[in-house]
């Protein structure tokens, strides 16, 4: 295949897209993976807190996913508490789970680990489910 300016010789097409493509491959080749969840404890109010293999624990607002017709099933009856973790992942059902990723990403990263620890709000990394403790 033969490429004359920002033309493809074959197809005409210009090669913009391509450009944007390598320039977000760049961007993603920057960011380290994130790491899976090890321990997952459901809070009231549709919260989750996460205990990633890299030791840090995060808290992720549900309600925002419930309007979404994959996580909808979790705002009735008790499934929302029966968070599990399976292979790295947060899972609810064999149909309903939540990447590592928006766990890591978007989670509120606790402010200080060893304060709430001291307190025995958390202990062996899980939360005693107060929310007064985040």
């Amino acid at each position: 295949m033969k490429f004359t300016g920002t033309s493809s010789w074959r197809t005409g097409h210009s090669l913009p897209a391509v450009r944007r493509r390598t320039r977000l491959i760049h961007c993603v080749e920057g960011i380290a993976m994130t790491p899976d969840v090890v321990s997952v404890t459901p809070l009231r109010e549709y919260q989750l807190e996460a205990v990633f293999a890299n030791g840090e624990i995060r808290v992720l607002d549900m309600r925002p996913y419930l309007g979404y017709p994959a996580f909808a099933p979790l705002a009735e009856g008790g499934l929302f508490m029966k968070a599990h973790v399976v292979l790295g992942t947060v899972a609810w059902t064999d149909e309903i789970d939540i990447s590592p990723d928006t766990l890591y990403l978007c989670g509120r990263l606790l402010p200080d680990q060893n304060t709430h620890r001291a307190h025995g709000e958390i202990k062996d990394g899980k939360s005693n489910g107060t929310m007064e403790s985040i």
